[in-house]
């Protein structure tokens, strides 16, 4: 977080911003690279809150990867409700992530 502020938000919230500004006769090219499942292992309480595993950090990390779900989410209904979405090509791919250590 930066101020308080966990950053994942402010990308989340941008990405949406551009796409509901949008101009929909205009092409969009739109590339966000969401670092939420990545160190250091930290979510907002409503997401880490979610969960109840019995290690801190393990929570932590299912409210980043929630997170993550939910920005996709909000992204994909601003490209429904702007209609662009049947003109869109959306790519989603992740680095490979093995037996990440949380403790």
């Amino acid at each position: 977080s930066l101020n308080g502020t966990y950053t994942g938000h402010t990308f989340s919230d941008r990405a949406v911003q551009l796409i509901r500004d949008h101009e929909v006769d205009q092409p969009l090219f739109l590339y966000l690279a969401l670092h939420n499942t990545h160190a250091p292992v930290e979510s907002p309480p409503e997401y880490c809150g979610l969960y109840d595993h019995n290690q801190t950090k393990q929570n932590m990390y299912y409210g980043q990867v929630t997170f993550v779900d939910h920005t996709v989410a909000n992204i994909s209904e601003m490209l429904h409700v702007k209609k662009l979405w049947k003109n869109t090509l959306f790519i989603w791919t992740t680095d490979k992530c093995e037996n990440q250590s949380l403790s």
